[in-house]
């Protein structure tokens, strides 16, 4: 009998262990990533260069000793510094949401056949990519791969400033406005607004805080009703003169088309602060 139960404890025991093996090949089999942990073990300081190129239109951002990340090229884009800055930090956290599927499925339908591509070089010599594609049906994911070709899902919000280009990369401060000052010590120094001709400092405030919202591209301004604006918003600085354009509303009703006299792009706007502009 001692025997007996002897043997069922080995045995109970031995199917334990079977599971618990199981179970960590699961967890952690060969080429997984993480649910928990960063894609890459990589610190900040290890990158020297992230390149992204999205179907021919490449982004280089280097990590330069006194200015920190810059934009390197193309040379002469008004872009947004804490974008660049922000870059090497989401993508040594990045983090797998869950795996979809292994590179032996298609990988059209997660639209990585044709994917952004994303290259990290790393002091040691060596290089590690990411591949961007497509939004999940419910929006809230993104797919990718890395090196081992298996797709999984990251959060979508850090899919979108993982893929960047042109437009996205631009600085939002259109009005060329000092922002290391307050909003009131801005508005202070904006004189002499005049909307449609007309004088009209109560927008000093709003003028003060407006940012672009989205970038939609350049020209095309029939399409969003600026070749003839519906407001043209003039105002003077202590950089001297400025002009807003402001066109058709956008379809969620909370934002205006809009451009400036300086460049031919069109962006969004908040009407927050424009209220009294009529549509």
């Amino acid at each position: 009998m001692r025997n007996k139960k002897l043997s069922f404890s080995l045995a109970g025991t031995a199917l334990a262990l079977l599971i618990t093996y199981v179970l960590l090949l699961i967890v952690f089999k060969p080429g997984a990533v993480s649910q928990q942990e960063p894609i890459w073990r990589l610190s900040v300081t290890d990158i020297m260069l992230i390149v992204i190129n999205e179907h021919g239109e490449e982004l280089r951002f280097e990590n330069d000793k006194q200015l920190g990340w810059i934009l390197s090229e193309p040379s002469g884009i008004p872009y947004d510094r804490s974008i660049a800055e922000a870059l090497p930090l989401t993508l040594t956290n990045l983090t797998a949401e869950k795996e979809i599927a292994t590179s032996a499925i298609s990988l059209s339908q997660y639209g990585l056949d044709d994917p952004i591509e994303i290259q990290l070089f790393l002091k040691d010599g060596t290089m590690r990519k990411l591949f961007i594609g497509d939004i999940s049906i419910t929006g809230d994911s993104r797919y990718f791969s890395i090196d081992t070709g298996i797709v999984y899902t990251m959060d979508a919000a850090k899919g979108a400033s993982l893929a960047l280009n042109y437009l996205n990369i631009r600085d939002k401060n259109v009005l060329g406005l000092n922002r290391t000052l307050r909003p009131r010590d801005i508005a202070a120094r904006i004189t002499d607004i005049r909307v449609n001709g007309e004088s009209s400092p109560e927008f000093a405030d709003a003028l003060a805080r407006l940012t672009a919202e989205v970038f939609l591209g350049e020209g095309e301004f029939n399409k969003y009703g600026l070749e003839t604006p519906r407001y043209t918003i003039e105002f003077m600085t202590e950089n001297g003169a400025k002009t807003l354009y402001i066109g058709n509303s956008v379809a969620n009703g909370e934002d205006f088309y809009a451009r400036t006299s300086d460049n031919d792009y069109v962006f969004t706007i908040s009407k927050r602060g424009f209220d009294k502009l009529v549509d």
